[in-house]
This record gives structure tokens, sequence and C-alpha cells, in this order.
């Protein structure tokens, strides 16, 4: 019996006091109050390097958004420019060159052909004085007006 009581007590106390023990206060230190000074200073400085560390790479990225934007404005300016050249250059030509050739085609055309009556200096004022329609009307009706080389040979 003495010995199953002396089991419990001893039982008992490896039980309650480690719980005692635990609920009592911490006694710091000097040197213990000072290495969590500097291990909350250390972990403050680390947080603080994190943050720049991060605030240096949001400003790279929109540095680089930046920088792809402007040359995404070039590149759209560089087309605009392009298809502008590109319409100037056919304006031109169809609205100008070609007329300014048909034109001329027409005009030694006149010359170079004989009419009835005096259909030469009317055709070649229309063309003068009329360079777009001129020309076109000249093509599509002048021919009724012109006299065969064949012709003129005959009433020779």
């Amino acid at each position: 019996m003495k010995l199953i009581f002396s089991l419990l007590l001893i039982s008992f106390f490896l039980t309650i006091v480690p719980c005692l023990a635990e609920n009592e206060e911490k006694v710091y230190t000097d040197q213990d109050l000072k290495k969590l000074d500097y291990e909350h200073k250390t972990e403050n400085i680390m947080n603080q390097k994190k943050q720049q560390i991060i605030e240096e790479q949001t400003l790279r990225l929109q540095a680089q958004q930046k920088e792809i934007q402007q040359q995404q404005t070039q590149m759209n300016i560089k087309k605009v420019i392009e298809y502008t050249e590109t319409a100037a250059g056919t304006f031109l030509f169809f609205f100008i060159i070609m007329p300014g050739i048909y034109w001329i085609i027409a005009l030694v055309s006149v010359l170079k052909n004989e009419f009835t009556e005096s259909n030469k200096i009317v055709w070649f004022l229309a063309i003068t004085l009329l360079p777009i329609i001129g020309p076109i009307l000249y093509f599509f009706i002048g021919d009724k007006y012109k006299i065969d080389p064949e012709d003129r040979c005959q009433s020779a």
C-alpha cells in the first residue's frame, strides 16, 4: 500500500509541477532583453529592405511599361505615316499623273489628226480648258469627227 501511495505521489508531482512551472513568469536578464531587442531590430530592418526591394521592382516595372507604351506609340505613328505615304502616292498617281498622261495623249492626238470643219480647234480648246473632262470626252466622242488618212488622200 505504501508502494502504491508513493507511486501516486510521484506521478502527481511529475504532472503538476511542470504545469506550475509553465504558469510562472519568466524573468529576463539584461542579456536576454538585449538579444530580443536585437532580433526585433533585425526583423524590422529585414522588413524595410524587403519593402524597399518591392518598391524598386515596382518602379522598374512601371518604367518598362512606360517604355513599351512609347515604343508602341512610335510604331503606330510610323504605320500611320506609311499608310499616309501610300495613300498620297495612290492619290498622286490616279488623280494627277494618269489624267496628265491622258491629257497629253489627247492633245497629241488632236494635233496629229485631221477633223471635219473647225472641230480641231474645238477639241483643242475643250482638252486645254477642261483638263479632266476634255480628254475623256475626246476619247469617247472625238473619234466620230476625225477624218481618216485614206479619205484625205482620195479627196485630194
